[in-house]
This record gives structure tokens, sequence and C-alpha cells, in this order.
């Protein structure tokens, strides 16, 4: 617990260190102190025998390591920045906008990274910037795992991060190279961490710290890791605030919430400042005027059938009813899960829908990416909701479960 909120805290900081130009000194500091995290956790997994977690943190190192990046983003967004980043040595020489089509806007939170690591070694390669991505894993990954107590639910938790990465290229979304996969193990960690504080009732205060700074690390990296990631934190922000409310929490509590939680956005926010003042938007901002034009001939059976079979809306509105009405949690929980995916998905569907680009090959090259975060974090309550039922059931001494 303790070594993956260090390693939270420290990826957050090397990318701060990078916004704020610190030199490559302080950078590999940064990185041996986060190699003395990751063994932290590595070690408490060894002293608790939890040799479960030890398989699938070595098997997902196996497969990012395996073989170079193939993705096109991959290779001409998020690692260019990061190649840009060893090159040149500092984070905004991007503002040139050089290479338009990598999108120069994008957060850089897992390039940094990859940019430290192999600056520290001075050597850039197919594998090691790839190591930045099991680094970026790690925490959110430890904290799923922690929140998992059954070794039924955590094998599960491994088959379905690792299972599809096994089927073929197109489903290894966890390993590359792209954000999207990264972004829903820390959604599904930050939704499960959120979930079990309000589980703990006003009394969540009286936790560790580590366990109430996981939920606004977790925050920080996920606004740090691409637009969606902000978006959600966004939603976030302002519907978890919004169940303490209603659900009469402390003001004191709420207001070290909303405090700890704002600051989550500083890193992100330091970089949106620079891209305005550097005149560079995001691509489908500068294409998007005249959103309303290119909706209404959009609104016919045909797309609107491409759309909803594309995001997959049957498979997700089938686990959200499951949550709704299957899933044994306080309704505080289900509400705020509930609101936070369906916000998330109805976002999604009117970009999609008033997209300047061709609509047949925006949705064939993003959206089984982009709606993997919501699938992965439906399907997690829902392990973890069973979870909390039969553990429920098995301390009443119920030998039927």
């Amino acid at each position: 617990m303790v070594g993956g909120c260090w390693l939270m805290a420290l990826i957050v900081v090397n990318y701060v260190a990078w916004l704020l130009n610190f030199g490559d000194v302080f950078r590999t500091f940064l990185l041996i102190l986060m190699v003395g995290a990751l063994a932290v956790a590595v070690l408490g997994c060894v002293r608790t025998k939890d040799f479960l977690a030890l398989c699938i943190l070595s098997f997902l190192l196996f497969l990012i390591v395996r073989s170079p990046l193939l993705a096109w983003d991959a290779r001409s967004i998020w690692f260019f920045h990061a190649k840009r980043m060893f090159y040149d040595g500092w984070l905004y020489a991007r503002l040139d906008d050089y290479g338009h089509f990598s999108h120069n806007d994008y957060p850089d939170m897992v390039p940094s990274l990859a940019a430290s690591i192999t600056r520290a070694v001075n050597v850039w390669n197919e594998v090691l910037p790839k190591l930045a991505i099991f680094l970026a894993i790690v925490p959110a990954l430890m904290t799923l795992l922690r929140l998992l107590r059954t070794e039924v639910s955590r094998f599960l938790l491994g088959v379905i991060l690792i299972g599809p990465i096994l089927i073929g290229p197109r489903h290894a979304i966890l390993v590359n190279g792209l954000m999207d996969g990264i972004l829903g193990v820390y959604m599904a960690a930050l939704m499960l961490s959120s979930c079990r504080l309000l589980a703990h009732g006003p009394e969540y205060a009286k936790l560790s710290l580590a366990e109430r700074l996981t939920c606004p690390l977790l925050l920080a990296i996920l606004c740090g890791l691409k637009n969606e990631g902000l978006v959600i934190g966004l939603f976030y922000l302002v519907t978890f605030t919004t169940v303490l409310f209603l659900n009469r929490y402390p003001h004191l509590v709420i207001a070290r919430f909303v405090a700890a939680s704002t600051a989550a956005f500083v890193p992100v926010m330091i970089w949106k400042i620079r891209l305005v003042s550097a005149h560079i938007s995001n691509d489908l901002v500068e294409q998007g005027g005249g959103a309303l034009t290119r909706v209404m001939p959009r609104l016919n059976v045909h797309d609107l059938e491409s759309i909803i079979v594309a995001t997959q809306l049957l498979p997700i509105a089938t686990l959200m009813m499951v949550v709704g009405f299957w899933a044994r949690a306080k309704l505080a929980t289900k509400w705020f899960l509930l609101s936070m995916v369906g916000m998330y998905y109805l976002i999604l569907f009117g970009l999609y829908l008033s997209t300047p680009l061709d609509l047949g090959f925006h949705l064939g090259t993003s959206a089984h990416r982009v709606i993997y975060p919501l699938m992965l974090t439906l399907v997690v309550f829902c392990i973890w909701s069973w979870e909390a039922e039969y553990l429920r059931k098995k301390a009443l001494g119920d030998a039927s479960v």
C-alpha cells in the first residue's frame, strides 16, 4: 500500500519536474526513488505471500517488453513526444508545434516518465521507453488488487486485464503504448477507491494517510494521461462532492476532499496554460466550428446505429442495469458510479455525433479504445460488489455461498 502510494506520488512529481524544467539530476534521483518504491511494493507482496499479485505483475512486465511499439498512435503520438523530450531535454520543445500530426496539445504523464528513464541511461531504443508503461500501471493495479480481498476476485481481475492481450494486437490495449488501457486501470482504481470511502461513511477520515491520499494521487495521474482523463477528473470532482453533500458528510471532510482533489489538477493545468500562451489547441476544437450542422445530418438510423454499435451501448447498458438492480451496495455508491459512467458515455456519444472527421473512420480508429475505461470500471465494480456480498454472507456463517 505504502510503496504503491509513494510510486504514484513520484510519478506526479516527475511530471511536475518536467513542467517546471528541473534538471536531469533531479529527475534521475526521482527515478531511483521510484525503483525503491516499486521494490517496497514487491517486497510487500513477498512478505504477505501474495504470489498472485507477483505473477500478474511479472507476466504484465513480460508482455510489455517482449516486442517494440507497433500501434501508430503509440509511435507517432505518445512515444514520439517522449523521444522529443529525450533529445531536446525539455517538455516545452513541442510548443513549436512541429509534427502537428502528433497532437502536441496532449498531456504527457507517461511520456515524461519514458523520457526520464531513457535520459537517465542516455539510451533510446525500442524497449527501454516501454518500461514507463509498467511503472505507470503498477500503482493503479496494486490499488485494485488491494481492494479485492478474495483470490477468486483478484484472479478474475488478472484474467480481465491480461486475457485480451493474448487474443491479438488489437486487444493489447494495456501494453501497446496507447494511454487508453492505462486510463482504464486508473479510472477503475479511482472509482473503486472512492466507493470504498463511501462505504466507510463519514468516518473515512480515520483511515491512514496513504489511504486518504490514494484518490487524489490517482486523480492527478488520471488527468495527466490524456484529455479524456481530464474530462473524467472534472466529472469526478463534481459528482463525488455532490454525493458527500447529499449524504451530509461533515463540512471539514468535504473541504479537505475538494482541496486535495483540486490540487490534483494543478500539473495538467500548468500544461494547459502554456498551450494557450503558445496558441496550440486540440485538432477537434480547431475543426469544431459548426458542430450543430454536422449533428443534424447524422440523426438517421444508419449513423446512430453505427455509433451505438461501435461504442458498445448494449453491453454498457446491461452492466449498468446489473450495477443498479443487482449489485449489493449503498445507494449513494451506485448513484455515484452510474452517474460517472453515464455522463462520460454521453460525452463520447456527442463527440462522435459532432465529429469533424469522417464518422466511420473516427469510430473505427478510436471507439474500441475510448470505451475501454467504462467497460473495465463497470466489470471491476461488479466483481467488487459480488465479493462484498460473498464475504458478508460468509461472515454470517452461510456455507452455501
